[in-house]
This record gives structure tokens, C-alpha cells and sequence, in this order.
């Protein structure tokens, strides 16, 4: 009995390490197959994400490449890259990276990079940002940011040549960061502009009198007044006779939402009540035309900051400058706009003529090729013209003024893996 049980035994532990040992080679066998798995799958994500970088790089040397890549041979695998053009000028790349039977892709998007997007932008500073002075949203000086005192940035700051302190106490805030190295194209495609009054309303002298000059008044019931005036020169057109004003609803003046002054300048205020873009060009006639003027304030009607649900908005571009008109007696002025000027900047005509201080109360942004004075100062302390006082108006880092212009660049507002 105890021969046989013996090795009963013996075959009962033989039968189970037989069977331990077919599930450890098993096990084994399984641990390769998933590290392989793991590997390749591991190694076709960096495909995809190099066939991806390539694009972008492609892309952003030459906007309007469109070639994509075919099964490139790269790092034992092969990237494939297609681009497709959606609706709202947005660009889709898909990236798709193969590696030993496994594949992963990337779907990216970009679209036209825009200026509404900066709370202040400027190539020169002729004025500095100096002590009472407050600007917000994104920031960016395509030359040094040189400052006056102290300051306050709440956004972050870029600029292409480093920072300039001056004054004393030379102690500007920047708030949100600040960054060198960085340089953005200040451009005006005239001829987008031109196009975009296809839907929209070209005001316009005549062949004989080229120039205009226009009156333009926003009615809070969404209606627009305005009246004209032409002649052979600025000054002949400034002391023609007015026509009659006219007041018509924004929507059907203007449906695709822009006003554009051909060859002339525009006079403005009131309130806003939906998208609208205003642009004055001087359509090579110098700098007496493209300008636009602010004799005072203009708003929303609905503030975005009160109601988020606000769809009020302006883009106010001028070829030249964009000026807030002389009157000693207004005080504060409220502006609610992104505001570009191609060749100068937003400026205050006769600033050291006003006897005190007021607030000039920006909601929106500022691009400028020049920052320029708004007020004298004693020492490091505004006393006559206009404080500069800035609020970004954040729905422009995703939705612009009809038309507004572009920066000429793209940027990615999506990738997903």
C-alpha cells in the first residue's frame, strides 16, 4: 500500500508542476505579447505625434500648404498626414502614425490667428505705459517694453527686444508674465477689407469728389443714423453741406455687419446693439483719410461684464489713426471696441490743452503701430488729458468683429490624441 500510494503521490505533484509550469510558459508567452502591444502601440503615438510636429512646422513656414504627407518612412514606421479646409477658415490636420501593425492618430485645428485676440499691441512706443496707466488681456510690443514708473499689466506682456525700466520709482507690475523674443507682423490686407463690403455697405465718395467725410450715431434699437458729406479734398468735403441723416436698421444697412469708409473719415458714437465693424481706409490717399474719431462715448447695449450673454459687439478699424476729439468740458469717455490702426495709433487731439485729468475707459483692445501721449504728467503723476484705463473684453480670445483683421498666421485651438 504504501509502494502505491507513494506514487500516486509522486504522479499528483508531477501532474501539478506540469500543469504550474504550462501556465508560467503561458503567462511568459502572454507578458511578451502585451509589451510588444504595449511597445508598438507606444511607438506608433511618437510617430503620430512627430508626423503631427512636421505638419504643423509645414503649415506655419507656408499657410497655404496642403500636400500633407503619404506613407513617409520614419523610425521603422510611416506617417500619413491629410488636411481638410472647414467652414470658418478653420484648418484640420489628421496625423495618423503605423508602427508593426498598430497605428495612432492625431486630429489637430487651427484657424486664422486675429488682433482682436490682443487686449494692447504696438511696433513703437512713442508714449510709454506709465504710472496711473492700467492694461489688460494679452500684450505685446514688437520692440522693447519700455516703461514710465510703475505701470500695471494684467495680462501677460510679449515683446520682441526685452524690457526698459524709467522713471523713479521705475516699478512696473506685470501681473499676468512677461516674455521676450516674441515678434508678430502688424498688417492691414486692404483688399480683405474692400471684399468684406460684399454684404455689407460701402460709403464712398464720387469720381469727381472722391473724399467723404461721415456722421455716424448708434441707436440702442439697433438702427444706425448717419449722413455724408463729399468733395474734391478733405477740406472741401469737411465744409460741404451735410446730406439728410438717415437712420436704418444695422442689420439690413449693413447685413454681414461691416460699414466701410472708402477714401474718407468717420465721426462716431453711441450704443451698440449687435456685431457690427466700422473701417475707415484711405484707399492711397494719405493720411488726412482712414481715420476715425470719437467725439464720445460709445458702448454696448447689453455690457457683456453685467450679462455674459451680451452678443454686442465692435470692431472699430482705421487705416491711419483712431482719435478721441478735443472737448475740455466731456470728462471721462467710455469706449467698448477692438480697435486697429495700421499706420499710427489711438491718440487724444490736444491732450495738454484740457485743464484736468479724466479717464479714458477702455473695454476691448488696442493695436496700434504707435502708442501714443493721452496726458502730461508732473513727474510720475498724470494731470491733464486722459488716464488710460484698460479691461480686456475676454469673448475676443474666441469670437471677433465681422472682418476684424488678421495677424496672417494660425494657431492650434485643438489637438486631440
Amino acid at each position: 500500500m504504501f509502494g502505491r500510494a507513494s506514487l500516486l503521490l509522486i504522479l499528483g505533484f508531477s501532474t501539478l508542476f506540469m500543469v504550474y509550469t504550462a501556465n508560467m510558459l503561458t503567462a511568459s508567452t502572454n507578458t511578451v505579447d502585451v509589451y510588444v502591444a504595449y511597445y508598438s502601440s507606444a511607438v506608433a503615438e511618437k510617430i503620430a505625434q512627430s508626423g503631427a510636429n512636421l505638419a504643423c512646422a509645414s503649415f506655419f513656414q507656408s499657410s497655404g500648404w496642403s500636400a500633407g504627407y503619404s506613407n513617409i518612412s520614419f523610425q521603422g514606421g510611416t506617417i500619413n498626414v491629410s488636411i481638410s479646409y472647414l467652414t470658418g477658415n478653420i484648418v484640420q490636420m489628421t496625423c495618423t502614425g503605423a508602427y508593426n501593425g498598430y497605428s495612432k492618430t492625431i486630429e489637430i485645428k487651427l484657424q486664422p490667428s486675429n488682433f482682436a485676440k490682443f487686449g494692447n499691441f504696438y511696433n513703437n512706443l512713442s508714449a510709454l505705459p506709465a504710472t496711473g496707466d492700467t492694461l489688460d488681456g494679452p500684450i505685446h510690443f514688437n520692440d522693447y517694453c519700455t516703461t514710465f514708473g510703475s505701470p500695471v499689466f494684467l495680462g501677460k506682456v510679449t515683446c520682441l527686444n526685452g524690457l526698459q525700466k524709467t522713471g523713479s520709482p521705475a516699478n512696473p507690475k506685470f501681473l499676468g508674465g512677461f516674455e521676450s523674443g516674441v515678434q508678430v507682423p502688424l498688417t492691414l490686407n486692404s483688399t480683405t477689407m474692400t471684399g468684406s463690403a460684399t454684404g455689407g455697405v460701402t460709403l464712398a465718395g464720387t469720381t469727381a469728389k472722391p473724399y467723404v467725410d461721415v456722421d455716424m450715431t448708434f441707436n440702442a434699437d439697433a438702427t444706425v443714423t448717419y449722413k455724408t458729406r463729399i468733395g474734391t479734398s478733405v477740406a472741401n468735403a469737411t465744409s460741404a453741406a451735410w446730406s439728410a441723416a438717415t437712420t436704418a436698421a444695422v442689420s439690413t444697412f449693413a447685413p454681414n455687419g461691416v460699414i466701410l469708409i472708402k477714401q474718407g473719415n468717420v465721426t462716431m458714437r453711441g450704443t451698440v446693439d449687435g456685431k457690427v465693424t466700422v473701417a475707415a481706409l484711405a484707399n492711397g490717399a494719405g493720411t488726412t483719410v482712414g481715420n476715425v474719431f470719437l467725439d464720445n462715448s460709445i458702448v454696448y447695449k447689453v455690457d457683456p461684464r453685467v450679462d455674459p450673454t451680451s452678443n454686442d459687439m465692435l470692431g472699430i478699424v482705421a487705416e491711419n489713426k483712431t482719435e478721441v476729439t478735443f472737448n475740455n468740458s466731456r470728462g471721462d469717455i467710455n469706449i467698448m471696441a477692438s480697435i486697429f490702426n495700421q499706420n499710427s495709433g489711438l491718440s487724444i487731439a490736444n491732450y495738454s490743452s484740457y485743464t484736468s485729468i479724466s479717464n479714458m475707459k477702455i473695454f476691448g483692445g488696442i493695436t496700434g503701430n504707435d502708442i501714443l501721449p493721452t496726458a502730461v504728467y508732473s513727474g510720475t503723476t498724470p494731470t491733464k488729458g486722459y488716464r488710460f484705463v484698460h479691461k480686456y473684453d475676454t469673448r475676443f480670445m474666441n469670437s471677433i468683429p465681422p472682418f476684424f483683421p488678421m495677424t496672417g498666421t494660425y494657431e492650434v485651438i485643438s489637438w486631440l490624441e
